[in-house]
């Protein structure tokens, strides 16, 4: 109904208030809701014609075409998605689902389980899609995209049909899946066409920090070279959640103890191991090169990198250019197709024995 206020309510039977717009409302006796073609429920003023309140602005666990889901960082606006608790219970569930600039340009979609625990990562957006979900392909990726204005500090991720025969909508399920859900005029039913997480490696860190891990292994978690389990007891059970810690010190972190010595490898530079064909950690930094070109390259990333001590790990996107990890690097995993390079710093007594690995 809509009440003597103006806003849009939902009541029960004993006309208890369920649910309300709870927007002001300047002439509440011109207000009408109205169901738009597009699937947007809004509230508005029938004499001006302007907008009080749109579901579209407040989505549930269905992002339909013309939607936005984002963020505002000077205003604090979140738009996101949130699961229901069963297919039976529409109240809001256990999963949130949405984007995030951790370090603008970099820009991430997760689900979030119980309200801040990371349950699932796409990767970063290069521009074109998420380079950690190497199955979405030229299907998915048409009419999906990225709205950012960093002077207004948003960040908005949208999904429009140009093409009128393709019919779909992503939806949060219960159980924490994002869902890409298309139309199939053939057996005149909706089919789901992506689903992630769809195996062990994609849960949010399955190998912990510092692990890698490859859904076509036995086991699936294994430490890159230059590491070792923290725990080899816990990890010789399966429980890899403590991850994996270098074996042989930084030559920054000794110089930084002053523990350098002045003979054999021990006072050399540290180097990089090489992975290819992964989804890159999380928690990327930005680095905004000195070069005229927008990007910078590879190799005056790498420089950079060797040249801070803080920087662990680099890697470098087209679409993003040069990122740099300073702590443990988390949530990698190795795919069968696909994937980004990561190159990783070792101590230089490590580099003997450290090959280029492909798909660990």
């Amino acid at each position: 109904m809509i009440a003597g206020d103006g806003n849009l309510k939902l009541t029960n039977g004993n006309e208890i208030t369920v649910w309300s717009t709870e927007v002001p409302v300047q002439s509440p006796n011109n207000s009408v809701a109205v169901l738009l073609d597009v699937g947007n429920l809004v509230l508005k003023d029938n004499s001006s014609g302007d907008i009080l309140w749109e579901s579209f602005s407040n989505p549930g666990d269905t992002f339909l075409p013309g939607m936005r889901i984002g963020i505002n960082l000077k205003t604090g606006e979140k738009r996101f998605l949130i699961s229901s608790k069963s297919n039976e219970n529409p109240s809001p569930g256990s999963f949130v689902g949405g984007v995030v600039a951790e370090s603008a340009p970099i820009i991430e979609a997760f689900i979030w389980k119980n309200g801040n625990r990371s349950h699932w990562r796409s990767g970063q957006w290069n521009g074109v899609k998420f380079i950690g979900i190497p199955q979405m392909n030229a299907d998915y990726l048409n009419g999906m995209g990225l709205l950012s204005n960093s002077q207004e500090g948003t960040w908005y991720f949208t999904l429009n049909d140009f093409n009128n025969s393709l019919i779909r909508f992503l939806y949060v399920s219960p159980l924490g899946s994002l869902q890409i859900i298309n139309w199939d005029e053939g057996s005149n039913d909706w089919n789901v066409g992506l689903e992630v997480p769809d195996n062990e490696c994609d849960i949010y860190g399955a190998c912990g920090p510092n692990g890698i891990c490859n859904k076509d292994k036995s086991p699936i978690c294994k430490c890159w070279e230059g590491f070792e389990p923290k725990s080899y007891q816990e990890w010789n059970r399966g429980n890899w959640t403590d991850g994996c810690v270098r074996r042989i010190e930084l030559q920054c972190d000794k110089i930084n103890a002053s523990l350098a010595s002045s003979d054999g490898d021990h006072n050399k530079p540290d180097g990089f191991l090489k992975l290819s064909g992964v989804k890159l950690p999380d928690l990327s930094q930005y680095h905004k090169p000195r070069e005229i070109t927008e990007e910078g390259t590879e190799e005056s990333c790498r420089v950079w990198c060797l040249n801070n001590c803080s920087c662990m790990a680099y890697g470098f996107v087209t679409g993003i250019g040069c990122m740099f990890w300073t702590g443990d690097l988390m949530d990698v995993q190795s795919f069968s197709y696909g994937g980004e390079d990561l190159f990783i710093r070792v101590a230089y007594a490590e580099l003997g024995t450290i090959y280029i690995y492909t798909h660990l």
